[in-house]
């Protein structure tokens, strides 16, 4: 049946099932019980929380549809008996929740998140000015993104004042004591409960693995540094377990599921815990990893196992300690290490006696650091006015809040898109104008994101016109009209070059029809006056490259600099 709607095309009921059939030709079928226990009406949900006021052993056995049908908004009104029970849907609610297109929330595992090695921080780690993170909810975002995607984040200029790692805590969620206490200090003592206490260097590790549950988020805050060595080590343990998978897929199954015990003793605490050193969700994606090779109790194994265990921790010890996947640097005084301890393992090495180190460390948990980073997301991190001075921050948040969504039809977000089209131009050598044209060619598909001023330039609003108008008040001409000519270049290619057809994808193709085909002879020679026709060229290549779902690729922050550089004030 038709519909007047701008996402669904037709509703019809099959069985026990809602089947929506989308404008853009994808199909939701979804079950009957799913729908009735998701209502959204007011007597199934509280309006206030969203909690659900009914049972799942409250709704009939025999539940089914009765009707379906759109309303005059739009919404899906969906009839249901035996109870005659009416719930009303919105379209993108259906949508975005769908459970046969959409994937469960998941914002733990390693598929999630942006692994590394030791050279994947050439442009340098991950740092925030520590007061512009208190007094700016986009500096916030950005250090707490960093801890989600990257594993951890060092805050620059901290107060050296003891005590203050609880004062960061506050900033970004609630304190974890310990038997160590509220705080720990880690420098040399006379006697040690814990060789952290001592100036040896330490192998890659994660912290309390002993615990249960173990503290998730470590920070360690350098109050005193002025002996020789004491640098600090990080592994990224979701890239070694990677590692580990492709090369033993036997080994990696074996520390996925052989648990053992770890423990911590001394006169005042006896901690205990019985876990895998790599633990994976459902999906067998990991989501936490484990190493201690200090706290390991004795390790009591069937004899069929043992042997084999030993030579799967032989190799996860190994591959952990690799100088590949290592990134050494040196602390200096106000700075402090915030990360996710059940992902990234730190270590350190040995330093002199003379001198002083001194760090103060704390804990505290993912749940309120991903707690306050899903309501900054939500919306409180949103730029109104954007100038000169936060332009990179207001593309940044556009990025985080938007590149998850999908890219026209290809297999590739919108993120994953725009940052392998500046990783093809460098790689290239392009210029720094070209990367940064590569990276933003696409911005003008957020237009909701861009001041009405800047959209009412364009003549026809498209993309590359809304994009390059929003771009012009900030970069200069060699940033701007590679962006405003990429989808003008593809027409132009398309006509002058035989070869060029073959390397567009499916849905490429499509949108050449849509915007006009190849160009004719008199268009040709008029694109061909432009004063940035080779770059142009290069970028609509590169766009064509940029559109594999394997492919890694650094994140935003990696090009952060290089379009700071260029903002023109």
């Amino acid at each position: 049946m038709s519909q007047k709607s701008e996402l669904i095309k037709n509703l019809s009921i099959v069985d026990d099932e809602l089947v929506i059939d989308w404008q853009d030709g994808k199909q939701s079928r979804l079950y009957s019980y799913w729908l009735r226990d998701h209502c959204q009406m007011p007597t199934s949900r509280n309006a206030d929380n969203g909690q659900r006021l009914l049972s799942v052993i409250s709704i009939p056995e025999d539940t089914f549809i009765e009707q379906a049908q759109l309303d005059d908004t739009g919404n899906v009104c969906v009839r249901f008996q035996p109870e005659n029970h009416l719930s009303i849907f919105t379209q993108p609610w259906l949508r975005e929740n769908c459970y046969n297109l959409n994937h469960q929330f998941d914002d733990r595992s390693a598929v999630h998140k942006q692994l590394w090695q030791a050279d994947s921080f050439m442009e340098g780690l991950p740092r925030i000015n520590y007061e512009h993170m208190c007094q700016n909810n986009q500096g916030k975002l950005n250090a707490l993104r960093f801890v989600r995607d990257q594993g951890f984040c060092i805050l620059e200029n901290v107060p050296r004042m003891e005590g203050h790692v609880l004062k960061v805590i506050a900033e970004i969620g609630y304190t974890r004591e310990t038997n160590y206490g509220s705080i720990f200090e880690v420098r040399t003592e006379v006697n040690p409960n814990n060789l952290a206490y001592t100036n040896m260097g330490l192998g890659s590790h994660t912290d309390n693995p002993y615990r249960d549950p173990v503290p998730t988020v470590q920070l360690l805050h350098c109050l005193e540094s002025s002996t020789e060595g004491g640098d600090s080590v990080l592994v990224d343990g979701f890239k070694a377990a990677n590692v580990l998978r492709e090369e033993s897929a036997e080994d990696f199954y074996t520390l996925t599921s052989t648990w053992i015990n770890y423990r911590f003793s001394d006169g005042n605490a006896d901690l205990r815990s019985r876990v895998a050193m790599i633990e994976l969700n459902d999906k067998g994606e990991v989501v936490k990893v484990r190493y201690n090779n200090r706290s390991i109790d004795t390790i009591k194994l069937p004899a069929d196992k043992i042997r084999a265990f030993y030579k799967a921790y032989r190799h996860w010890g190994e591959i952990i300690e690799r100088t590949d996947l290592k990134i050494n640097f040196k602390l200096s005084p106000g700075d402090l290490m915030l990360f996710d301890n059940t992902r990234v393992m730190h270590a350190r090495t040995a330093f002199s006696k003379r001198g002083k180190r001194h760090l103060q460390g704390a804990y505290t948990d993912l749940d309120g650091l991903y707690s306050l980073l899903n309501v900054l997301e939500r919306g409180g991190s949103r730029v109104d006015e954007v100038t000169a001075e936060n332009i990179v921050d207001h593309i940044e948040d556009v990025f985080n809040r938007r590149g998850a969504e999908s890219y026209l039809g290809e297999q590739v977000t919108m993120a994953q898109h725009m940052l392998q089209v500046a990783q093809c131009a460098e790689k290239a050598g392009a210029d720094d104008a070209q990367i940064v044209a590569a990276l933003l060619h696409d911005i003008g598909h957020y237009k909701n994101e861009i001041p009405e001023s800047a959209l009412a330039k364009g003549k026809d609003n498209y993309h590359e016109e809304a994009g390059a108008n929003f771009l012009e008040d900030y970069f200069p001409r060699s940033v701007v009209e590679p962006v405003r000519q990429h989808v003008a270049a593809k027409r132009y290619l398309c006509a002058v070059r035989s070869d060029y057809f073959k390397r567009l994808s499916p849905a490429s193709v499509h949108t050449l029809n849509l915007q006009g085909g190849a160009m004719n002879a008199e268009e040709v020679a008029e694109f061909e006056k432009n004063d940035y026709l080779d770059q142009c060229v290069a970028l609509r290549y590169w766009d064509e490259e940029g559109k594999d779902p394997n492919r890694e690729h650094p994140p935003f922050y990696y090009y952060r600099h290089l379009i700071e550089s260029l903002v023109e004030h």
